[in-house]
């Protein structure tokens, strides 16, 4: 079973999809899903309902935006508890073999799905460079408040902004500005409100079906969950809707997503590993 995934990488300025491979097509040990094996994947007294691994990848590889603190964790496991019920689901990485889970994703006992959803057989995965074009309306639509217009020059920041600015009009037959000044006061920002920028119109356009998660560290120790920072989208995963068959693929979509097409986004503190992983159709 495989998903429409992404990776981001604000380093690169690089969109990777996560495609199925053979194990000679990727020089990092890349994978989706997997027999559980790492310590604390199970909720407080449910030794048997472990959250299931989406996603594990090598630190090594320069494509993962994440750089371990600490030696002792050199890869980074993705994972999400199917038909959580306790809203955003947040971990952190312990060891290489031992994660601590944050927050519990069954607080209800009759909440937890049955049959529990076996793990998802491992498979080996390829980071395919999507690329990423700045001076392109289409890609900033997708990606701007992801990944941004900081490689652009000044110059070609303002022609940029004309650009999307015609874009925005004829796809959508209103000015962008008018979008913006929504945007702006449902974020609840403060002050005068002067005309924007590309980067800042860029910051409204995103993958996501509600918009920008607003997740901070979960771990109380860390520096970062002190300072309030907000976590920044590390991969996403979006269901197909119609494009399961199997019984089994049918049950991952409907404890993703009911009947609506399901989306995950995980977001990775820098600083301590911690994970929080949002559903925005829970």
């Amino acid at each position: 079973m495989f998903f429409n995934s992404q990776l981001f990488n604000r380093t690169n300025t690089e969109v990777y999809a996560l495609l199925p491979c053979g194990p000679e097509d990727t020089d990092h040990a890349h994978t989706f899903g997997g027999e559980p094996g790492r310590e604390g994947e199970a909720p407080p007294g449910r030794r048997a309902k472990r959250v299931h691994l989406f996603y594990d990848f090598d630190l090594a590889d320069p494509a993962v935006d994440v750089r371990s603190p600490r030696p002792e964790i050199t890869r980074l496991p993705l994972y999400y508890p199917l038909g959580n019920t306790g809203g955003m689901f947040k971990y952190r990485l312990v060891s290489d073999t031992a994660i601590e889970m944050l927050t519990d994703p069954y607080p209800k006992s009759e909440y937890v799905p049955k049959p529990y959803p076996k793990p998802f057989p491992q498979a080996p995965v390829y980071l395919q460079p999507m690329g990423f074009d700045a001076k392109d309306p289409e890609w900033l639509w997708d990606y701007g408040a992801l990944l941004g217009v900081g490689s652009l020059t000044e110059g070609e920041r303002k022609a940029g902004r004309e650009r999307l600015e015609e874009w925005h009009l004829e796809k959508f037959d209103y000015p962008i500005l008018e979008r913006y000044a929504d945007w702006y006061h449902d974020n609840e920002y403060c002050g005068d409100q002067e005309d924007p920028d590309l980067a800042e119109l860029v910051r409204m356009f995103n993958p996501f079906t509600q918009g920008m998660p607003g997740a901070v560290c979960p771990w109380p120790e860390c520096p970062g969950h002190r300072a309030g920072t907000r976590l920044a989208p590390v991969a996403f995963l979006q269901t197909m809707e119609d494009g399961y068959e199997s019984k089994a693929e049918k049950q991952v979509e409907r404890l993703l997503a009911g009947r609506d097409g399901g989306q995950l986004i995980w977001m990775v503190c820098p600083l301590c590993l911690s994970v929080v992983v949002d559903n925005p159709c829970t």
